[in-house]
């Protein structure tokens, strides 16, 4: 079994089941480093570093991780993921190495008194958000902006290049307690988030939806407008969303606005009707644009 395996001599920690593009069980081993190798990775990176590879017959691929039990940022983040590569980011010959690579993560976290939390920088072409965010990871705050166009994509399974601009390609990404624990349990927490289509229209022969989605474990929400038409599907509007009072009435508050695409007066007045026909659902009195919370116009791409 596995001749890369053995002529690697690190240190066999399970065995998994896989598949191969036909969705045939393919038995593969999870291994970490030799001990010698293992202690030249950490005195390269520091003292809590561990690497897990996985095999079928030569090596499929790795993950790297680490973190500082005594530190205060770590304890918040947990482990973080260093290198993480798998077989499947180019020749695709097996199907769920990836995963497993991740789950040896979080156990790793686990036993490390994290919890089982996850920090990591999601970079690569195409970008690998949906295959993190269908995990149970989500951006980091820094990054929430794109959380509406990547739950469209995992949704629809339309790849993310498609929606988001093309300039983006890492954003930090992270693994609460409770996502973890789902995902060890092969649950994805996305199917569990309110989403919801509340409008449509042509607007110069394209057309256009309006999308709405709760965030994790909060009273926002997500507000977004795709292109369905425009390069097979393009996020030209985004904000959050929540409920404020103002004057003892409930207003819908729409705010940390991102419109970067939009320079077509019938759009704006979709994203109006859009926001207002929230509000009626939810049964409040008006709708409010902050624009003091909008976020600074960038160049058009």
């Amino acid at each position: 079994m596995a001749d890369g395996f053995k002529k690697s001599s690190d240190v066999e920690i399970k065995r998994v089941k896989i598949k191969d593009v036909n969705d045939n069980p393919v038995e593969a081993v999870i291994a970490s480093l030799k001990p010698e190798r293992g202690r030249m990775l950490e005195q390269a990176f520091g003292g809590d570093s561990k690497e897990f590879r996985i095999f079928v017959g030569d090596k499929l691929g790795y993950i790297e991780v680490f973190g500082t039990k005594d530190d205060n940022i770590n304890k918040d983040r947990g482990l973080y993921v260093k290198e993480f590569y798998t077989e499947e980011n180019n020749l695709r010959h097996y199907k769920g190495a990836g995963v497993e690579l991740l789950k040896c993560a979080v156990e790793e976290s686990k036993k490390r008194g994290f919890g089982g939390k996850i920090h990591l920088t999601a970079s690569n072409v195409p970008p690998p958000f949906v295959f993190y965010y269908k995990n149970n990871f989500i951006p980091e705050e820094c990054a929430d902006k794109y959380f509406a166009a990547i739950d469209y994509a995992a949704r629809k399974n339309i790849p993310i290049s498609r929606i988001l601009p093309k300039y983006v390609t890492n954003i930090d990404m992270k693994l609460d307690e409770k996502g973890a624990e789902a995902f060890l349990n092969n649950q994805r927490l996305f199917y569990e988030r309110e989403f919801k289509t509340i409008n449509e229209a042509i607007i110069e022969g394209q057309k256009y939806e309006a999308n709405w989605i709760d965030a994790p474990d909060s009273d926002e929400h997500f507000f977004q407008i795709i292109n369905t038409d425009k390069d097979n599907c393009m996020q030209e509007y985004s904000a959050k969303a929540r409920e404020i009072k103002i004057d003892g009435k409930s207003c819908l508050e729409i705010y940390d606005i991102d419109d970067i695409y939009v320079d077509n007066a019938g759009v704006f007045e979709f994203v109006k009707q859009s926001a207002e026909k929230i509000a009626d659902e939810l049964g409040l009195n008006r709708v409010v644009f902050n624009e003091e919370r909008q976020r600074p116009k960038r160049r058009r791409f």
